[in-house]
């Protein structure tokens, strides 16, 4: 049985969701869109972590 470790998946935040200066509604929309897309992203990889780690508590 392999020991538990503690590593937590990383979370990035990159440039692209800083705000910016928002000219328009199709800026805020696509700024939008990016985040959504930025935390889908996320959530995949947490999903995955919490997966691994699993089956590694069950192995």
């Amino acid at each position: 049985m392999k020991p538990m470790t503690t590593d937590k998946p990383k979370i990035i935040k990159y440039e692209s969701l800083e705000p910016k200066i928002v000219k328009s509604d199709i800026d805020k929309i696509e700024f939008l869109q990016d985040q959504i897309r930025e935390y889908k992203r996320q959530i995949k990889i947490l999903k995955k972590a919490l997966e691994e780690a699993k089956k590694k508590r069950f192995d």
